[in-house]
């Protein structure tokens, strides 16, 4: 095993495994894809039932194309279809007012994003459970769809019985359309931070992959910012949401990748940018398994409570087995916020093969309030146990399950982000609805106000901002961009 630079260390580790050989293009890849299956273009209600015809999922809903272009026709997507606020504000690498504040995921949660996973059908009737359950939950749910006419299709398929899946009520579902290059919400859809100006949103950098393009994933965060009008902060750096968890006190769990894909920045530079950004006063950096594609923290621990964490566990024949029990014994010895050393728990990975791909990690689960969704592999034995551990573990819980077979890396937590709507963020008619103003001139920009400051809360806004694609995707320096949808 290469030695691990001293750079990446976890403080007051005791623990010396490391994190060097893993740096080779599997880790590049990030997320691996499940099958995929190419819809083309769609822009009509009969583009989308020759897709549902095409793969199989017109037999799911035992409708004949004729039955599910009828009922296509007859949804009204206004029911539930959120559309973008009038007006939004964007301010882009300035942190958050302080103090900020990150909940942790078994705290209250009001509302959770996913993506519908348009591309991948052997994958709705999961993303159909998922939402079943958030809803049962007491969540809302935002579903992220490319158009109307995939919101059309989700409404569709949630709303018939299938062999998977009973009916559900769309009371509490609301369809975003905003596009996505990936179906990981956790990966690309904002932090939901507490500040004093209310509840901001936060995104960090998409990891540059060539394999995969992530150009809509990277203004994700700005285009949610843009339909509930909440202030947006670019935290600058490399940073995706699977990578990060907390206790909801300011301790925060990451691995040391987020070292690796910002090489520029010291230690200290990246804990700094955390705390003022996502709130993040003590940050506890582990290391990453050898040669694991995603290099994420949710697919080897979780919060149960603010003292109590769940950590992965292989046979030892598993070539993580060494790195994953180290871990679990460092953070045995490592204070939690109350002071005392954390409780730590074991849940068994299902990993047939003993091999990096699939990785299927029971930590991937997602705690919305007295709900707990964990994933089931289809390795029976494995299934059972960890279904059996969260009832032991959490017995005031209901502890339900959906598939997530059909991936060969990532599950629930991945595919889903808590998110805070504060309707204290609501703009006032006293804001003039200015697109935006710029201090550094631009071909492609122009200013529309010749404004030199916009006060929002007493607070002037000027910041570097990466613009969403609702206005020129350009990098214009000090910049504060508001929002202004076409109607």
């Amino acid at each position: 095993m290469c030695p691990i630079p001293k750079i990446w260390t976890p403080q007051k580790s005791k623990i010396s495994i490391g994190v060097c050989c893993f740096l080779t293009i599997t880790l590049l890849l990030g997320h691996p894809q499940p099958a995929r299956a190419d819809p083309g273009p769609i822009s009509s209600d009969e583009d989308i039932i020759r897709y549902l015809n095409h793969t199989g999922l017109l037999n799911d809903l035992g409708l004949s194309p004729g039955e599910a272009l009828t009922r296509l026709q007859s949804i009204d997507v206004s029911r539930h279809q959120l559309h973008p606020a009038a007006l939004s504000i964007v301010a882009a690498s300035e942190p958050p007012p302080q103090p900020a504040y990150l909940a942790g995921e078994f705290m209250e949660t009001e509302a959770i994003v996913i993506t519908w996973p348009t591309s991948y059908p052997r994958h709705w009737s999961a993303g159909a459970q998922m939402v079943k359950h958030i809803v049962s939950a007491g969540a809302c749910v935002y579903i992220l769809v490319d158009n109307v006419f995939w919101q059309k299709a989700a409404e569709l398929y949630l709303a018939q019985d299938t062999a998977h899946s009973a009916a559900l009520d769309l009371t509490r579902v609301k369809f975003l359309h905003i596009e996505t290059n990936r179906i990981w919400a956790r990966d690309y859809a904002p932090f939901s931070i507490r500040s004093t100006r209310g509840t901001v949103f936060v995104q960090g950098n998409v990891i540059p992959n060539v394999a995969w393009p992530q150009s809509s994933d990277a203004s994700v965060g700005l285009d949610i910012a843009g339909y509930f009008s909440q202030p947006f902060h670019r935290l600058p750096l490399i940073l995706e949401g699977g990578n990060l968890i907390t206790d909801g006190h300011g301790t925060c769990l990451m691995l040391d990748t987020i070292l690796y894909w910002n090489p520029q920045l010291s230690v200290a530079t990246v804990k700094q940018l955390l705390t003022e950004y996502l709130g993040c006063t003590r940050v506890i950096l582990l290391p990453a398994l050898p040669g694991e594609r995603t290099g994420h923290i949710d697919m080897i621990a979780m919060y149960l409570n603010e003292t109590t964490l769940l950590v992965a566990q292989s046979e030892p024949a598993q070539q993580w087995y060494e790195t994953l029990e180290a871990i679990a014994a460092y953070l045995s010895q490592t204070p939690s916020g109350s002071g005392q050393n954390y409780q730590i728990e074991r849940v068994k990975l299902a990993n047939p093969n003993h091999t990096s791909v699939p990785f299927w990690s029971y930590t991937n689960s997602l705690i919305v309030n007295d709900t707990v969704i964990v994933p089931a592999f289809g390795e029976e034995h494995h299934d059972r146990e960890a279904l059996e551990t969260f009832r032991h573990l959490m017995p005031e819980y209901r502890i339900v399950s959906v598939s997530f077979g059909v991936m060969p890396v990532g599950a629930v937590h991945c595919s889903t982000m808590q998110i805070v709507v504060d309707a204290s963020n609501t703009p006032s008619d006293k804001m003039r609805p200015w697109l935006f103003m710029q201090t550094t001139p631009s071909d492609n920009l122009h200013r529309v106000d010749t404004a030199q400051s916009f006060a929002l809360n007493n607070s002037l806004l000027q910041a570097e901002v990466l613009l969403s694609r609702h206005l020129p995707q350009k990098l214009c320096g000090r910049v504060v961009c508001i929002h202004v949808p076409a109607k």
